[in-house]
């Protein structure tokens, strides 16, 4: 789809290119290698580089002044513009605009335009545009207010939603210039891509670090084994719903209370390394009944070992753990020797003996 085009047209800045306000879409190739481009400019700084080293200590001091002032002169106009005091916002970013041409100027000509008027950095903004003419067609529209002679009523007289729009293009105009100025010395920049290259190293080795603890942690080996309980509470889903690998809420099941108390069992179906035990506390307004559960382990589901008793207060949906150290088992149990108790999962995680 063929672009519409602006073609600048004013006593200072002359004819002027076309400049395209809707270009034709790119292919993928062109994305490709236009993402390609902006990504190493990023990080290696080449091209900042090169623009750094065209200034003296003297011009580079005078382009980050005047693009420090600009920035600060739109802010300021944003919040006038917030404010709906549209006039004085348009006086504000004009001046604006003026400053981020003396730092594009200098950025171009190596020396600061003098003196800092509007027709004089349009005049040199107008010999400098053929060999590096911004990229956004803001930039033309809105050098046009700059030119003599001014009307200082103008925005008063346009209507709200026209000035607003046009208070946006001078803001997208300065941004635009900017974005061609760089305001870093050299040893900034070196500074700046060593903190880069750092940054994407440390990176990379911490998503190997991440690959490798994926592929090596042991797998949840009680997801979907066979589970089982001393009795249910009343209505209460079976033990299976705490080895599904889904956290129910308020609990996934609930055992009934015992005299020689209450349990949960999961058959793991051989002989396991355990790595750690995850037992996800129920839960809703009773979950500090879970406090003085315990943990045991068996080889024939016959005899138990009591390997943990978390003895803390228990919270609402708290992961209790036990770190198991390669103990080899084939049962687990989570057992209350005092009242019934509710869970919301349990996760054994380990190898095959």
């Amino acid at each position: 789809m063929e672009g519409r085009t602006l073609r600048a047209a004013s006593p200072l800045l002359g004819p002027g290119p076309r400049v395209k306000l809707l270009a034709v879409m790119p292919g993928p190739k062109e994305l490709l290698e236009r993402g390609r481009a902006r990504w190493s400019e990023a990080l290696w700084l080449r091209g900042a580089e090169a623009r750094a080293r065209a200034l003296t200590p003297a011009q580079q001091r005078f382009a980050r002044l005047a693009a420090l002032g600009a920035r600060q002169r739109v802010a300021a106009a944003g919040d006038l513009r917030d404010a709906r005091s549209v006039a004085a916002a348009a006086a504000i970013y004009r001046e604006a605009l003026c400053l981020a041409l003396a730092a594009w100027v200098t950025a171009r000509a190596g020396a600061p335009p003098e003196p800092l008027e509007p027709a004089e950095l349009l005049r040199s903004f107008q010999q400098l545009r053929t060999d590096a003419p911004p990229a956004c067609a803001a930039v033309v529209a809105a050098l046009e207010w700059l030119a003599p002679p001014a009307d200082l009523l103008e925005f008063d007289r346009l209507g709200q939603p026209q000035a607003l729009a046009r208070l946006v293009t001078l803001e997208l105009a300065v941004t635009a210039l900017l974005a061609e100025v760089e305001v870093r010395s050299v040893a900034q920049l070196r500074r700046a891509r060593a903190l880069r290259l750092g940054a994407l190293l440390l990176s990379g080795v911490a998503a190997l670090a991440g690959l490798a603890w994926t592929l090596t942690r042991p797998p949840n080996v009680a997801l979907g084994k066979e589970a089982s309980a001393s009795a249910y509470w009343r209505g209460s889903p079976p033990a299976s719903a705490l080895c599904n690998g889904a956290i129910e809420t308020p609990w996934g099941s609930a055992t009934a209370s015992d005299k020689d108390g209450s349990w949960f069992a999961v058959d793991l179906g051989r002989s396991h390394a355990l790595d750690r035990v995850v037992l996800v506390n129920r839960a809703d307004r009773y979950a500090g009944d879970t406090a003085g559960l315990e943990l045991e382990l068996s080889m024939d589901g016959q005899a138990w070992e009591k390997v943990e008793r978390f003895t803390e207060p228990t919270t609402s949906g708290q992961r209790l753990t036990w770190r198991a150290r390669g103990r080899v088992a084939r049962w687990l149990r989570a057992r209350h020797p005092k009242r019934g108790f509710a869970l919301s999962e349990v996760e054994v995680y380990g190898r095959p003996e």
